[in-house]
């Protein structure tokens, strides 16, 4: 089986791997500035291709990054799209190749940036009682609302109810300790994105200073080669995708 075109759906940014034995691979969220860089940079390494031989593919994306320095959720993208193939092709579903053991994970809900403590509230609770295990919420309105919504939102969920914050590297180092603390305290399960990723330096003091997991790396240049790295020195608690 060979690749034989890959197409990209706008607006819903549905990227389809096509292939010769009428099998296609999917993934969706591929936005037009990223399309393009795949047709122009990506496509014609792909065609022809066993898409069998996916780590194959993504090295050869890897080499080609040095020289057209391409975002890495363009590679993101492609891979998604290849393990779907690959798991059709096989017809086994992709958690299973993955060395997946589990049926079923626990689910939290993820919330938006709010106008108000009082949405963030009653945005928790809803989410308590629609069943999830868990609410996080996007607020970047400053360190003084997000200490009000924490203890706002704990109060009103309760002890026995997993509350992350993602900050979205709004904070600076000083800030960010302010709000950890108070993480900290109203027993959040996580502090994720708290400065910028490239921020090493501070993700490790961050780390050390606070009992609190700290989670980033969605963002970081150089994608999981980087990551690894930040694993290693023990930079950050939990890694993002």
């Amino acid at each position: 089986m060979k690749i034989t075109d890959l197409i990209i759906h706008q607006p819903i940014g549905l990227l389809r791997i096509q292939t010769d034995g009428g099998l296609e691979g999917h993934c969706l969220g591929v936005d037009a500035q990223v399309a393009h860089q795949i047709q122009t940079s990506c496509k014609s390494l792909l065609i022809d291709q066993d898409p069998m031989d996916r780590e194959n593919l993504w090295q050869e994306l890897v080499r080609a990054d040095r020289f057209s320095y391409l975002p890495h959720t363009v590679r993101g993208y492609i891979d998604v799209a290849l393990w779907d193939l690959v798991g059709k092709i096989t017809g086994l579903p992709v958690f299973r190749l993955l060395g997946g053991y589990r049926d079923r994970i626990p689910c939290y809900k993820s919330g938006g940036n709010l106008e108000s403590v009082a949405e963030y509230v009653a945005d928790a609770v809803l989410a308590k009682e629609e069943g999830f295990f868990g609410y996080k919420d996007h607020c970047f309105r400053g360190p003084q609302t997000m200490i009000a919504v924490a203890r706002a939102v704990r109060a009103a969920v309760g002890p026995d109810f997993y509350l992350m914050h993602d900050a979205v590297q709004a904070y600076d180092y000083v800030d960010a300790i302010r709000v950890g603390r108070v993480l900290q305290e109203e027993d959040y399960f996580w502090f994720e994105e708290p400065l910028r990723d490239y921020d090493t330096m501070g993700l490790k003091q961050l780390s050390d200073a606070l009992d609190l997991p700290i989670a980033a790396t969605e963002y970081l240049p150089g994608s999981i080669y980087s990551t690894s790295q930040l694993i290693a020195q023990q930079t950050v608690d939990i890694v993002r995708a």
